[in-house]
């Protein structure tokens, strides 16, 4: 099956095709929207910052059909996505980060800051409990505190406490690295992908 990977230039994608092809899956390159047709799932990846991501988004002309497609995800609609951590703070609104700009916009979250009491940048691994529940590998500074309405909600106790992941639909998007995760994020990789796996 063909899995589009969003090629936002802020991180290195290797980690991602690797486990891509571990779960028998193709990874596709995307960096148009004509790339988006005919694709069996997409993953919004990233590690970097809220606002090059966004201007790499529009750069490409990928804004529109891109959120048309994350919409329909979560309406049970389409491919199966994923977004991966910078790609999960993507999909609100706005982030602390980058203040004046806006983005995908498929909830209302805003991105903040990990509060104090905690080193930042949250790196390694961290226990994830709610809707998924599991060990995960971290690597970020910025987080949503608050779940959006409407959404299944996974949450890390770390520095007080943030959103580890969101599902709706057919999209799943996780703070953390599902890549780097071993096995169990492996497993995830695949439910939340592929078709002839167990969601």
């Amino acid at each position: 099956m063909k899995v589009g990977v969003i090629e936002t230039e802020t991180c290195n994608l290797a980690s991602v095709r690797a486990a891509l092809r571990r779960i028998g899956a193709q990874p596709v390159p995307v960096r148009e929207a004509e790339a988006l047709r005919g694709l069996g799932g997409l993953i919004l990846p990233g590690v970097g910052a809220f606002g090059p991501a966004m201007a790499r988004l529009r750069a490409w002309g990928l804004m529109s059909p891109l959120r048309k497609l994350l919409e329909g995800a979560a309406r049970g609609e389409g491919p199966r996505c994923m977004a991966i951590c910078l790609g999960f703070q993507l999909l609100g609104s706005t982030s602390e980060e980058a203040a004046e700009v806006e983005g995908l916009g498929l909830h209302s979250g805003h991105i903040r800051r990990l509060p104090p009491g905690e080193r930042v940048p949250h790196l390694g691994w961290n226990e994830i409990r709610g809707d998924l529940s599991g060990e995960a590998y971290f690597a970020h500074s910025f987080g949503l505190l608050e779940a959006p309405e409407t959404w299944a909600a996974s949450r890390c106790a770390y520095g007080g406490g943030f959103v580890a992941a969101l599902r709706k639909g057919r999209l799943t998007a996780c703070q953390f690295h599902p890549e780097l995760s071993g096995e169990w994020g492996q497993s995830l990789l695949a439910s939340n992908l592929l078709e002839s796996a167990s969601c």
